[in-house]
């Protein structure tokens, strides 16, 4: 499954406020992120993501991502096994005279469920191969 949200975000929009927006997913596992910055954003639009209270792109709580005419590919392995499935994606602008639009996609699979012969089958797999 992917999802996809464009946020716009006012110019002057502080850190201490950003723009939010959730994105509804369903249960499964996040493997890939796409978040693009187009042209003129010039490193003033800063974006995180949260999943609860939690910031897991980028994962380090530290950190933004920002960028000009450029779109980060990011490969992930994220678990969504707890409702609510969605994530917040959370903007600020540094830009005091242009409002700008930033695009965050992610890409969901679905996650077996792990009964006892699937995990006889992993690890048969493991000790003797394919």
């Amino acid at each position: 499954m992917f999802r996809h949200i464009q946020l716009i975000i006012p110019a002057a929009t502080p850190k201490a406020t950003p723009v939010t927006q959730r994105l509804k997913l369903t249960h499964g596992r996040i493997i890939k992120w796409w978040v693009g910055f187009p042209p003129g954003c010039v490193g003033l639009v800063h974006v995180v993501v949260y999943h609860y209270e939690h910031q897991i792109l980028p994962a380090h709580e530290d950190e933004d991502l920002y960028w000009n005419n450029y779109v980060f590919e990011v490969p992930d392995y994220y678990d969504l096994t707890e409702e609510p499935y969605e994530i917040e994606v959370r903007a600020w602008n540094n830009d005091d005279i242009y409002q700008h639009t930033i695009t965050v996609g992610v890409e969901v699979e679905e996650i077996e469920e792990e009964t006892t012969e699937s995990l006889l089958r992993r690890l048969l797999k493991t000790l003797v191969g394919e």
